[in-house]
């Protein structure tokens, strides 16, 4: 098996958001799985009891760009997914603080700190986040020497769907996580066909992101010269904007000293 020609392509993340925030019953569904398959939540327990927050509604009122992409919760968690497909470090920023604004979300009096839920976030990444090339990763607040657990009111799952472009998807077992995900990165919809058989859940998604081609003002799939490119614009823009700070530092720093010694000759010239 060879899969380092496969084609490179991931789902538009605009898209991603709206699927897994739209009202339907197969969503919710789809939600309660990836859900339960990349954490210990019973299924039976999300079924019952997950809804959505409305994903136009921030995590904190008060707070410029707080809005999650996709916002669940039961009655002891908070589930923030969160569509990740470059990595920097504002991001990780505020995907922390996310979780430290949707732990304080409902407290509103000392009693309350008791009572508020858990958080769980979702990171959906684009990339390997610690490089080890594993699929999944999950991470607690923790005692670094001994590994004791701190506190189990925040869990952090990201996972690495690059993981899923080196796995044929013959190899991958149904009904699994990496099943679950893996039409994020496949384009084909003759595999997406074969391995979603007898899975009406996945069939409807999968029918749901078919009907989205040709509504949406990007290419529902992003490919991989075009996010490099991108990303190269990117990085080159930031970096061209801190030489240019620095050039216009030094510009200015000559300017200043210009007038400073003018002012200085006039002010000498004054007292003679």
């Amino acid at each position: 098996m060879n899969t380092s020609t496969k084609k490179y392509s991931i789902l538009n993340d605009k898209v991603v958001k709206t699927l897994l925030s739209k009202n339907e019953s197969f969503t919710k569904e789809y939600m309660c799985r990836i859900i339960h398959e990349s954490s210990d939540i019973p299924l039976a327990d999300l079924r019952k009891d997950l809804t959505l927050v409305h994903p136009s509604i921030p995590v904190k009122q008060d707070v410029v760009g707080s809005e999650t992409d996709i916002l669940y919760q039961t009655k002891d968690y908070y589930i923030d997914i969160e569509v990740n497909y470059r990595y920097s470090n504002v991001l990780e920023i505020k995907n922390t603080i996310y979780m430290a604004q949707l732990l304080l979300r409902d407290v509103k009096s000392y009693k309350d700190y008791l009572k508020a839920k858990k958080v769980l976030q979702i990171n959906i990444c684009n990339y390997d986040l610690f490089g080890l090339r594993k699929f999944i990763y999950r991470s607690t607040l923790m005692e670094e020497n001994y590994h004791k657990i701190r506190s189990d009111k925040i869990e952090i799952i990201d996972i690495n769907l690059d993981y899923l472009r080196k796995v044929d998807y013959n190899d991958i077992k149904k009904n699994s996580l990496e099943s679950d995900l893996y039409f994020l990165i496949e384009e084909n919809q003759e595999i997406l066909s074969k391995l979603y058989e007898g899975d009406e859940i996945m069939l409807s998604m999968q029918r749901e992101v078919t009907s989205l081609m040709g509504c949406v003002d990007d290419y529902l799939y992003y490919d991989k010269d075009r996010m490099e490119q991108s990303e190269a614009y990117q990085n080159g823009l930031a970096e061209g904007k801190k030489s240019g700070m620095a050039e216009g530092k030094k510009l200015g720093q000559k300017l200043g000293q210009k007038l400073g010694q003018k002012e200085s000759r006039l002010a000498i010239a004054k007292k003679m």
